[in-house]
């Protein structure tokens, strides 16, 4: 039998989260001076095994362009059906990841990921996710048949800077209209998977899913800002590997890095309107720490002794508070944050400077 309890809260709590997101109209993004502009999509569906139980009532052509609160006006006849089905059902939500193809060249080879890449010059940030879901998976997100698009995240995220730029990534959130598997056509030179999760699973990962990935070789930022890459060279010049929190998903892929920080982003939202309701599924699992504390990197240098040490410490230290103020739409900078400023800024002066 179908949890309907458990789908309502489902559905209020995203719903709740997505009225929490300050935006009408999404902006766009593009290729500009020196900023470099990746997208990518976030593309939800309903549990294809509700099929025959639930649909979706007219969709009005201007909702193309309608933020994210419009969720619960979309839903909201369809599932008035679902008290009537006899269906095992234990969750509503679905979001899509693909699996990368192994590339030596690509620095995020064979991770989890949303489907995505970088804009072309001529191209704003959605015309590119749209793009770049077809040439890797097929996916047909210009259909107005087929998905729905629903906004964004309100941030642009800085991922790191470049030869040719600071790079950033913004987050576009589709939703599949057919209840339906989709069929998908991946290309194979750079998507090896793709495969859906249920949004339940992820507010509520089992406790054992939180482990550390394997040690990853560290490829360092590049920056023509002289002053930054001293900075970053000194602290890094002899880190060999590094590695930080995951969560393996039901199939065992393992979520991390850049995609899991806009999935720690989007529950931000998420877990604040669980503050407002009734549901508390989430408060006692590891992600609430992960959430509040940051992505936790940590490192492993070639050299050993206590300037090493230092290093390590100030490094990782940095890194986190620079995750944290990155992926969490509610800041807060604790006393550590201008400690460490401060005393990069003394390293600065007192060491580097008069080498330049």
């Amino acid at each position: 039998m179908i949890d309907n309890e458990l789908i309502q809260e489902e559905i209020n709590v995203l719903n709740q989260a997505m009225n929490m997101i300050p935006f009408t109209d999404a902006p766009l993004y593009r290729n500009e001076g020196m900023k470099r502009q990746c997208s990518v999509c976030m593309i939800l569906r309903i549990n294809p095994e509700l099929k025959e139980s639930f649909q979706f009532e007219k969709v009005p052509e201007s909702f193309n362009q309608s933020p994210l609160n419009r969720l619960a006006n979309l839903i909201k006849q369809g599932y008035k059906s679902l008290a009537k089905t006899k269906e095992d059902v234990k969750h509503f939500f679905e979001i899509m990841f693909i699996q990368r193809a192994e590339n030596p060249n690509d620095r995020h080879s064979s991770q989890v990921a949303f489907p995505g890449g970088k804009n072309e010059d001529n191209e704003d940030d959605l015309m590119a996710a749209v793009r770049e879901a077809d040439e890797e998976c097929g996916l047909k997100l210009e259909d107005r048949s087929q998905y729905v698009f629903l906004g964004k995240l309100p941030k642009n995220f800085f991922v790191y800077p470049t030869p040719k730029g600071k790079l950033y990534v913004s987050v576009n959130i589709f939703l599949q209209l057919p209840i339906t598997q989709i069929p998908v056509t991946l290309n194979a030179s750079e998507v090896h998977s793709c495969f859906w999760v249920p949004l339940r699973y992820l507010l509520n990962p089992p406790i054992t899913s939180f482990v550390h990935t394997k040690p990853y070789k560290m490829r360092l930022p590049q920056s023509k800002n002289k002053i930054l890459f001293k900075l970053i060279e000194f602290f890094t010049s002899d880190v060999e590997n590094g590695y930080m929190w995951q969560i393996t998903l039901p199939e065992g892929q393992a979520l991390w890095g850049l995609t899991f920080g806009f999935i720690l982003y989007f529950f931000g939202f998420i877990r604040r309107a669980m503050d407002k309701s009734e549901v508390r599924y989430i408060r006692a699992n590891p992600l609430d720490q992960i959430l509040d504390k940051g992505m936790r990197t940590y490192l492993t240098y070639s050299t050993k002794g206590v300037g090493t040490t230092i290093r390590k410490i100030v490094s990782e230290k940095m890194y986190d508070l620079y995750r944290q103020d990155q992926f969490r739409n509610k800041k807060s900078r604790s006393s550590k944050y201008f400690i460490i400023i401060f005393g990069v800024l003394l390293f600065y002066m007192l060491y580097i400077r008069p080498r330049l």
